[in-house]
């Protein structure tokens, strides 16, 4: 049997909560409904939520197989963990001490070659 679809009052409020959710949270919830509609519901969400299926079903693949990360944690540890400093800093530790010692740029003016008129 496929679905038919929600009222548009409860299609508005699943919208407003899809919308105000992390990408990751954001697949996940559509899997939640898709299973709760069974046949049908991925293509139905997707057009709800103006989402590919792909997205729904790598949704899906979490629900079944969650990432193994630490708690309180939505990605998995980059190259740059470890690292301390913050881009900023890094900014200014390569090209903070050569715009220091770079005059200010003088203001250019243009002579006029004739006549101006008033």
């Amino acid at each position: 049997m496929r679905f038919t679809g929600y009222s548009d009052e409860i299609e508005f409020f699943m919208q407003q909560l899809y919308v105000s959710l992390s990408e990751r949270e954001r697949r996940r919830y559509a899997a939640v409904e898709a299973v709760k509609l069974g046949y049908g519901g991925i293509l139905y969400l997707a057009n709800l939520f103006g989402c590919s299926e792909k997205t729904i079903r790598r949704g899906l693949d979490e629900l079944y197989d969650p990432p193994r990360l630490p708690l309180g944690r939505a990605r998995k540890k980059g190259a740059d963990a470890n690292v301390v400093s913050t881009p900023w800093q890094d900014w200014r530790r390569t090209f903070g001490a050569s715009c220091a010692i770079t005059p200010q740029a003088t203001r250019c003016v243009r002579k006029s070659s004739g006549q101006t008129s008033r």
